[in-house]
């Protein structure tokens, strides 16, 4: 990755949704939050409704139009990452592509209220799913920074005097 204002912007998204997916956990074992901590929901709310444009459409997104270039690096990886938990998706009972829509849009939902469990109530198991989610989507955005792990290239600069 060449591009410094990509890595800031990828390493920045893979932070918040790291914190984001901390705090789904913590709420999953019904634990409260700091306003600290629903400001990382409202922001990976507005960020994933973004990125999801299945899912995310009519969920407040459009508050949150400064984190367009952001979401357009990141959608690869999102899919990539729903991909990844597919297993855990289907044992939560979700086997269906409407049924996976519907949980993110509630999650998305639940996410830009700040965790505020209202219409959109998410079960603990749920929350779990969705901090599982996040976490799997931060860490494909390190891999990506980092070029998925592989060793890099090294370039050398040669030069000489005939």
């Amino acid at each position: 990755m060449t591009d410094l204002s990509e890595s800031s912007r990828l390493f920045e998204a893979s932070s918040r949704l790291d914190s984001a997916a901390t705090v789904l956990s913590k709420l999953s074992k019904g634990e409260q939050t700091t306003s600290a901590e629903r400001e990382a929901l409202v922001w990976a709310g507005g960020f994933l409704s973004r990125v999801d444009w299945t899912a995310g459409g009519g969920n407040g997104a459009a508050s949150f139009g400064n984190l367009a270039a952001q979401a357009t690096e990141v959608r690869p990886t999102f899919y990539a990452a729903l991909i990844g938990i597919e297993r855990r998706l289907r044992e939560a009972g979700l086997t269906r592509e409407e049924q996976v829509v519907e949980f993110l849009r509630k999650l998305y939902q639940f996410l830009v209220k700040g965790g505020a469990n209202g219409k959109s109530k998410l079960p603990a198991e749920r929350l779990q799913l969705a901090s599982t989610l996040l976490l799997e989507l931060s860490q494909r955005l390190l891999f990506q920074l980092t070029d998925n792990g592989l060793p890099r290239e090294d370039e050398l600069l040669v030069g000489g005097m005939a």
